[in-house]
């Protein structure tokens, strides 16, 4: 049985460009050395290229994705001959990162045709917290480290989870537990920094990252935080309730695993736990 193979030709890209100008999505021609021949306005207005080369402009890397262990779409789409669908995360003009659905449409002489969809926001945010996912927060925190790395700048993650909160809901019902995860979403995005980027980790568990960040500042933003789920309270058939917080800090030198530093966190959190609930500790 033979596989199916479809391949774009240059005379149609070349023809088709005045029309994926007009696209709001951006549109890029990589060959087969990963070298960016040619992106639609869109992709122009949202990036800003600092080599040719697409691993470095759309991804801050110095070597392409799957010699670092990642799926490539392009090179799967070249491999395969047909197109590929695959989930990255690209930095945006301001270095801000955005995750993107890429479909790679292969090109008879190499390399291939990309579209980058952006993923809405319905798909990145908690709907309870209002924070991002775990697996988009995931691509964040392990993009935003790979460049501090090469900045040779720390990174600190703070790990919250909330003080008998199974208790809460015990006592008060899910539907109060739910209003109080809200408030602490709330609660979290005002008071971590513009820079910071929070998740809801599972359950009642929200991680930070806190990129350029060394001990001391990742400590005060914990202690805000703590102080400020201390404060609120929601209205249950018992009258106002709330729960305190317990929080773990860990800074982390620009060198070491995000999932490294995460269990770091963890420790410290679970020793704020041990040590009586409602307060930070930092390692």
């Amino acid at each position: 049985m033979f596989r199916a193979v479809t391949f774009l030709s240059e005379r149609f890209l070349r023809e088709a460009q005045p029309m994926l100008d007009l696209l709001p999505e951006p549109v890029l021609w990589i060959d087969k050395g990963y070298e960016v021949l040619w992106l639609n306005d869109c992709a122009r207005r949202l990036y800003k290229p600092d080599s040719s080369f697409c691993y470095s402009s759309f991804h801050g890397l110095d070597r392409p994705c799957n010699e670092l262990g990642e799926p490539c779409p392009k090179g799967q789409a070249e491999s395969l001959g047909t197109p590929v669908s695959v989930i990255h995360a690209h930095l945006d003009r301001a270095l801000e990162p955005g995750l993107f659905r890429v479909v790679a449409l292969p090109i008879e002489t190499g390399g291939v045709l990309e579209l980058h969809i952006s993923l809405g926001s319905d798909l990145i945010r908690d709907e309870l917290t209002g924070l991002f996912r775990k697996e988009y927060w995931l691509e964040i925190a392990h993009r935003g480290r790979e460049l501090l790395e090469r900045l040779e700048l720390p990174y600190s993650v703070i790990m919250l989870d909330l003080d008998r909160f199974k208790d809460f809901n015990d006592t008060h019902g899910h539907l109060a537990g739910d209003d109080l995860l809200r408030e602490v979403g709330g609660e979290v995005r005002r008071v971590m920094r513009a820079s910071d980027t929070g998740c809801r980790f599972g359950g009642e568990e929200i991680v930070i990252f806190l990129p350029n960040t060394e001990v001391d500042a990742a400590r005060q933003v914990a202690e805000r935080i703590c102080r400020a789920v201390a404060d609120l309270s929601v209205e249950t058939d018992e009258g106002s309730s709330g729960v305190s917080a317990s929080l773990g800090s860990y800074t982390a030198p620009p060198v070491e695993p995000l999932l490294d530093s995460l269990r770091k966190a963890d420790e410290a959190l679970y020793s704020a736990k041990a040590a009586g609930r409602g307060q930070v500790v930092v390692i």
